[in-house]
């Protein structure tokens, strides 16, 4: 039919044969495959980045403490507590390395990636003049070298030594068998005994008030 028009065939929603849509809710064909589009659209982008998050998730909880970190950490925090046969030596402490690991999983990743870094710098720093690791130093040769990385004018080192003491002290005092040298007796809500008090009998009301118990004597356990 070459040189004649060919009827055009109208869309769906616009055939004459069929009632126009009508009403607020109402929608082309051609806007509804846009919407659909879109839709699709929306939920494969925020599966990828549902995806990723878990990944991310994944990477920031995942990490380990090698034997000379923990090594470190455990020389660093003698050094901290020192001498005081009151205070457990933190070696002693069964659930330290646990407490330390649950302490650093709350960490950003990047933050706990330095600071496992900073354990194992801290290891061999006193090599070129101690001849030896940290951790084979007396306490008292030790806590010279934290007192040197505090007061260094070097501003990293004395970041570095916060890090170091504030870390050990958490996770330290964490432990309950650190807690009676410093007078702390736990969480008072696990430690607290509240009495529970009986309802005074039926038979004090309502014709006998004048018997019923005061409330210190209820608090005393006291019924007459």
């Amino acid at each position: 039919m070459s040189g004649v028009d060919r009827p055009v065939t109208p869309p769906l929603d616009e055939h004459p044969g069929l009632p126009a849509p009508v009403g607020p809710m109402a929608i082309t064909r051609r806007r509804f495959l846009e919407l659909s589009l879109a839709g699709a659209t929306a939920l494969t982008v925020g599966r990828h980045i549902a995806v990723a998050a878990e990944r991310v998730a994944a990477a920031e909880a995942s990490f380990t403490i090698s034997d000379t970190q923990w090594e470190t950490f455990l020389a660093v925090c003698e050094a901290f507590v020192g001498d005081d046969p009151d205070f457990p030596k933190p070696a002693s402490i069964a659930k330290m390395r646990p407490l330390l690991e649950d302490q650093l999983s709350h960490m950003v990743a990047a933050d706990r990636d330095q600071f496992l870094q900073l354990l194992t710098l801290m290891q061999y720093s006193t090599l070129p003049y101690k001849f030896s690791r940290l951790s084979k130093l007396p306490v008292a040769e030790r806590q010279d070298a934290l007192v040197g990385w505090r007061d260094s004018s070097i501003t990293l080192r004395r970041q570095a030594y916060t890090a170091l003491k504030m870390t050990t002290s958490v996770v330290y005092f964490a432990a309950d068998e650190t807690w009676k040298p410093i007078g702390y007796e736990g969480p008072w809500l696990e430690l607290a005994r509240i009495p529970a008090l009986d309802p005074p009998p039926l038979s004090y009301y309502p014709g006998d008030k004048a018997k019923a118990p005061t409330m210190a004597q209820l608090a005393k356990g006291r019924k007459s």
